[in-house]
């Protein structure tokens, strides 16, 4: 469930174009800090394992070097001294159009130059991996880097009955 602001905010659309990589997905503008769009995320609606075809697909950028989200948290969210890493869009999205500063590292694990800009804006960087092997990972990767460029770490785990971010923050009312 993608929030009506954040579907603005992120100018997130459909693909139905049958010739298109993107066809039958969710579009997600992946954009510089500028604002200049790098390329196109599209994740796919229904069942992607059945189908045989991959849940995420994009246009070519440079994954170790883009942040999903950080120029829509700069821009439209007050000044705060933290940030939420996510490893999907949806939970960016979501935190983002509740005012929370968030990115997501697409696809990519989260490089030293993910923690260098995050360090420009923000003192303190929050890891927000999935409930899986993977996601433990991947927070741990982050606190490493984070840690290492003189930013304050910390992760945050989702319970375990979640799967992701997103499923906790559709499942729990207070915080959505």
């Amino acid at each position: 469930m993608i929030p009506r602001r954040a579907v603005d905010l992120f100018s997130i659309g459909f693909c139905d174009e049958p010739l298109s990589g993107l066809y039958n997905r969710i579009t997600f503008p992946i954009l510089a800090l500028s604002g200049e769009i790098l390329a196109i995320q599209g994740r796919y609606v229904g069942d992607w394992k059945a189908d045989g075809v991959p849940k995420y697909w994009n246009t070519p950028y440079e994954k170790g070097k883009v942040l999903y989200g950080l120029h829509e948290s700069l821009c439209n969210v007050q000044e705060l001294d933290y940030c939420f890493v996510t490893e999907g869009p949806i939970d960016a999205i979501n935190l983002v159009s509740l005012g929370i500063p968030a990115v997501a590292v697409l696809g990519a694990n989260f490089t030293e130059h993910h923690a260098i800009v995050l360090g420009c804006f923000y003192s303190k960087i929050i890891a927000c991996g999935d409930s899986d092997k993977t996601g433990n990972t991947f927070s741990q990767q982050i606190k490493t880097r984070v840690e290492a460029i003189g930013c304050v770490a910390w992760r945050y785990t989702v319970p375990e009955q979640y799967k992701d971010f997103n499923e906790f923050f559709v499942a729990t009312p207070k915080i959505s």
